[in-house]
């Protein structure tokens, strides 16, 4: 999927042999790339989830007629039934699958990997060029990047209204709810960094739509 440049997100994983390396450059690369932390890790195990796949070869001949009512019951397994089940083949233990009466035994499954969703990755042949973003946008970090863009729209309109740098000028938002509250929750910083006052709505003799569901309106 799509991410605006100006949407921070959480976490950016590189590999642990860089740690020492970079370690000058951490708050140019978090403000670089919009990052919160940077975590270095040894491998790329825990970016990834591991899961259960038959090995037909072997449950064929085994589980015969019930292989595809536990291959069913495996394609639709929640994630956490799947971690304990995946846990216990790696243990070497017979496998309980939930909906199947019987435990199944280790060597009837292969354990596969997926990369965890919301996790972007770039890898190579070389686990230390390995780089790894954590996608998920929380309602903090939405609220951030709300923040970011109705900040730049601002500051667009005001250079292209003819605005001085030093004047002080008056904005009001047209918004939905959660941008509404976004702007509360900013309205401090937006003032400071726009030199302005975020005003009631008033006459629209100039508009300019911000892309994110608003109308800014300005008089000087």
């Amino acid at each position: 999927r799509q991410i605006k440049v100006r949407q921070p997100l959480m976490t950016l994983y590189l590999h642990k042999s860089l740690e020492k390396e970079l370690e000058p450059y951490y708050a140019v690369i978090r403000d670089e790339l919009n990052i919160k932390k940077i975590e270095f890790v040894e491998d790329a195990s825990m970016l990834e989830d591991y899961y259960l796949q038959l090995n037909l070869r072997v449950a064929g001949r085994t589980l015969k007629g019930d292989v595809q009512k536990v291959k069913n019951i495996l394609d639709t397994l929640p994630a956490d039934q799947m971690a304990a089940a995946t846990a216990q083949c790696k243990a070497g233990e017979p496998v309980t699958i939930p909906g199947y009466d019987a435990p199944i035994a280790a060597d009837q499954f292969n354990v596969l990997s997926k990369t965890r969703p919301n996790i972007a990755a770039y890898t190579t042949d070389k686990i230390e060029e390995l780089v790894a973003i954590d996608a998920t946008i929380s309602d903090e970090l939405r609220d951030e990047g709300l923040y970011r863009d109705l900040l730049r729209n601002c500051q667009v309109l005001r250079r292209e209204a003819g605005f001085r740098v030093d004047d002080r000028v008056r904005i009001s938002v047209s918004a939905d709810e959660t941008l509404s509250a976004v702007i509360e929750k900013y309205r401090a910083d937006l003032e400071r960094e726009t030199l302005s006052v975020f005003a009631e709505i008033f006459g629209r003799s100039r508009s300019r739509s911000a892309g994110i569901g608003l109308s800014l309106f300005y008089r000087r």
